[in-house]
């Protein structure tokens, strides 16, 4: 996770003409202008109780590291900077509830 998604979303960007699809684990996506050579498919893996990566961002104290707290993005950015590269928009938002655990999903594409 964190490190990991992040890798995994550059490679999503980079690797565009190698793989159709990318499933990050609690992480961010840190290129600032992405521009992969054809539409790669998101699963975002998060939780909402996440302590190290909020998805709607805040202060947090790394307590594996034992660091002084830090001010974290929300990680839903990286979702919002993806969705134009997939050719969706905030607008094809549904968000449901199965057991408890909240579901945001986009779509369909245009494609």
């Amino acid at each position: 996770f964190s490190n990991g998604a992040s890798m995994t979303f550059r490679a999503g960007v980079e690797s565009s003409d190698l793989i159709s699809a990318i499933a990050p684990v609690s992480g961010y996506l840190f290129v600032d202008h992405p521009k992969p050579s054809k539409a790669i498919y998101l699963l975002l893996i998060a939780g909402d109780k996440d302590p190290i990566n909020p998805l709607d961002g805040g202060v947090i104290t790394n307590f594996f590291f034992n660091t002084k707290p830090q001010s974290k993005l929300p990680m839903v950015n990286s979702v919002k900077k993806w969705l134009p590269l997939i050719d969706l928009t905030e607008a094809a938002k549904k968000t449901r509830v199965i057991k408890g655990a909240k579901e945001f999903a986009y779509g369909p594409n245009k494609q």
